[in-house]
């Protein structure tokens, strides 16, 4: 190992590559991992894993069982140190909650790392923030939130024309 590295954290100056497309919907960080602790931590998250997380905390609350004391919390969208507020479909009664990327069941303990969901009780909508390290730091110690950019899958690849076009051929 050279520089000022150490075991488990990245070199002086390493950037994370960008992904390429997938087959599946994904919500970008823009480069920045989800745990601050841990620079080589994912910079993205299915979208798929972020709705089931969510779907399954909004279950939680319709049952009257929330676990954590601080989760899921409301979220009252002040303007940050920058002096704006986030874009969310909600306008009130905003709900936050841990997502994990990786996994499909919601955070329930531990450290609840850099990513929310946020949403209303009984909304099929929600959004994807992130701590923003490039942003002000709140009254709590936490960076300011950025939304996360939904990327949707890639298409599929354009149809040959093979068997369609064999088909045609054979039709008189």
């Amino acid at each position: 190992m050279t520089g000022s590295a150490t075991p488990g954290s990245a070199p002086p100056g390493y950037a994370p590559p960008r992904r390429t497309p997938t087959n599946s919907s994904y919500y970008d960080f823009n480069g920045t991992p989800c745990d601050d602790r841990n620079p080589n931590s994912q910079t993205r998250m299915y979208a798929r894993e972020a709705r089931e997380q969510t779907k399954d905390v909004q279950g939680e609350i319709l049952r009257g069982n929330t676990g954590s004391s601080r989760y899921p919390g409301p979220f009252h969208n002040n303007p940050g140190k920058d002096n704006t507020t986030l874009p969310l479909q909600a306008k009130r009664d905003i709900l936050h909650h841990p997502l994990v990327p990786g996994q499909t069941a919601a955070w329930t303990t531990g450290r609840p790392g850099g990513v929310r969901s946020f949403f209303t009780c009984l909304s099929n909508f929600f959004d994807v923030a992130y701590h923003d390290p490039t942003k002000g730091v709140s009254k709590r110690g936490h960076h300011d939130f950025t939304m996360a950019t939904y990327v949707p899958a890639a298409p599929p690849p354009p149809a040959s024309g093979g068997a369609d076009q064999q088909r045609e051929n054979r039709t008189v």
